[in-house]
């Protein structure tokens, strides 16, 4: 069993400094941030017990604070959020002997993705439903790309 896998939402496009809409930026937090958390308290006993012992949480290399563009800021701050998240969660998780990583899907073309992306979707799920497989412990804390290369926090 795989503890948490969520998507997400990128809320609405276009805020930057000086037209932030801290509604809009609330609700991208709530459902990319404190969704994923409640899911994961919710499922933590679960996959504690299970086979795979595995959490994985669904970001974005937009939340990597080392290769930040600073575009997309409401999204990429809660993808942020989401990455300490976990990198948290593997160490608090650690004695249970549970994995816990955050995985980016890549630039795919989907609703948030758009038509313009060079990723097909099937592509994306193939790749990360790879990486999930070739998990291992030691694994634990890092953030991967579909491509199973590990992108820096």
């Amino acid at each position: 069993m795989v503890g948490a896998l969520a998507l997400g939402i990128i809320g609405k496009r276009g805020m930057a400094l000086g037209s932030f809409d801290y509604a809009e930026w609330d609700k991208v937090l709530r459902v990319n941030l404190l969704g994923a958390a409640a899911v994961i308290e919710a499922l933590v006993d679960n996959v504690a017990a299970s086979e795979r012992k595995t959490i994985a949480v669904m970001s974005s290399r937009l939340g990597s604070i080392s290769e930040t563009s600073g575009m997309t800021l409401p999204y990429a701050t809660s993808k942020a959020a989401l990455n300490l998240l976990a990198k948290g969660l593997a160490e608090t998780l650690r004695p249970r002997g549970v994995t816990v990583v955050a995985l980016s899907p890549g630039w795919a073309r989907t609703d948030m993705g758009g038509q313009e992306a060079p990723l097909a979707p099937e592509t994306s799920v193939r790749g990360l439903r790879k990486v999930l497989a070739n998990l291992k412990r030691e694994d634990s804390g890092r953030f991967f790309s579909h491509d199973g290369s590990q992108i820096p926090w």
